[in-house]
């Protein structure tokens, strides 16, 4: 556990947490598995649970005394920052934020080492806002370069597994469209009247919410792009089939009057022709001639 103190961030007990002697505002941040131990007022204690359903990216609810936000970046972008979830509890003295890791790697880092003055929990939970956006675009790049690298090798007519590609980014811009779009209801519910912590007087707010927009637009934009990606590959999909549709057809086509010719000689009758030497080289000679000749016609369309 963490503890913002005179500006800096230290390491702390929970014991020297409890402490009256401490100053009224508090920052602290700590993992979702100290939570549970951690000497929380006791209006927070009553409402404390643990996040375990990820249908609602982002939960804001309201309290007699305290306000808590919930946050579960999609994988994409929880990756970028290395936060899976986190829960903060905020009052007009106190902040506290309580987070869990993404995979088992080291706890991500949420805010700087040191804030100077002293800030107020809703400053610093402007800051902490801000840290789950800063590696957002990078992310939504490498998404973008993906889709790119997609309609490259289509382009190029590399085998790859168009399909299964494209239902993973669509799925993965989906969850990001949705994140952004309950962030930017909660920049609405945080900027109405009645809320008494954070309002529309701060203007790093704005400007947050004004970059959450844009990333919003870039995460559509991306969706649409690979929109247009699919829609292509379904086109390269046609144009392969009529093309192997059009290879059988001439194929067909050459060997029909070659089929006639074997049928009509095939039929129990005796013809004059067999009574002469040349017939059987005559036939050879017009088959190959039928068959030279419809390629002939069918090269000269360009059907193959």
């Amino acid at each position: 556990m963490r503890y913002y103190e005179e500006g800096h961030l230290r390491p702390i007990d929970f014991d020297r947490l409890a402490d009256p002697a401490l100053p009224i505002t508090r920052i602290c941040l700590l993992s979702l598995d100290e939570l549970a131990d951690a000497p929380l007022p006791a209006s927070i204690g009553t409402h404390l649970r643990p996040l375990s359903s990820r249908s609602a990216a982002v939960r804001l609810e309201s309290y007699d005394r305290f306000d808590r936000l919930d946050l579960q970046p999609p994988d994409p972008l929880a990756c970028g920052s290395g936060l899976a979830a986190l829960s903060i509890y905020l009052t007009p003295t106190q902040l506290i934020a309580a987070y869990r890791p993404c995979g088992s790697g080291d706890p991500p880092s949420l805010l700087p080492d040191h804030l100077p003055g002293n800030p107020s929990p809703a400053s610093v939970l402007l800051l902490l806002l801000e840290a789950l956006s800063r590696q957002d675009a990078e992310q939504l790049g490498g998404i973008e370069r993906e889709i790119a690298e997609l309609e490259d090798a289509l382009l190029q007519s590399r085998r790859l597994d168009y399909i299964g590609r494209i239902i993973d980014l669509r799925k993965r811009l989906l969850a990001i469209c949705f994140y952004y779009g309950q962030l930017c209801d909660l920049f609405d519910e945080l900027e109405a009247e009645d809320n008494q912590f954070v309002g529309h007087k701060h203007n790093h707010f704005h400007n947050l919410e004004k970059r959450v927009d844009r990333l919003q637009s870039a995460a559509v934009r991306l969706r649409d792009y690979l929109s247009q990606v699919r829609e292509a590959y379904q086109s390269q999909t046609d144009i392969e089939l009529n093309q192997l549709m059009k290879i059988f057809t001439v194929i067909t086509t050459i060997f029909l009057p070659l089929t006639l010719v074997t049928g009509w000689y095939g039929m129990n009758f005796v013809m004059p022709e067999y009574q002469w030497a040349y017939s059987y080289p005559v036939v050879i000679v017009l088959c190959l001639v039928i068959l030279l000749g419809c390629v002939w016609f069918f090269k000269k369309k360009r059907w193959f």
